[in-house]
């Protein structure tokens, strides 16, 4: 049971094949910000954190993967 709490939230419609939603919580001091600001900052951690993994990141990944097959 949660009782006491009361935090603003934002929610982004993703639409995805598997994700419908995104529920971002806001810190305490976000009041002063603008709500386009809220937004972008939402749609751009959202782009970071579901962007295509980079070369570097593949072959970290395929050495981490044949260490585990090795084992």
């Amino acid at each position: 049971m949660i009782k006491g709490i009361c935090r603003e939230t934002v929610v982004v419609k993703c639409g995805g094949k598997f994700i419908d939603e995104a529920i971002f919580i806001l810190k305490k001091d976000t009041k002063k910000a603008n709500r386009r600001a809220i937004l972008d900052e939402a749609n751009a951690i959202i782009s970071e954190k579901t962007s295509l993994m980079t070369k570097k990141d593949a072959k970290r990944k395929k050495a981490f993967m044949k260490i585990l097959d090795d084992e």
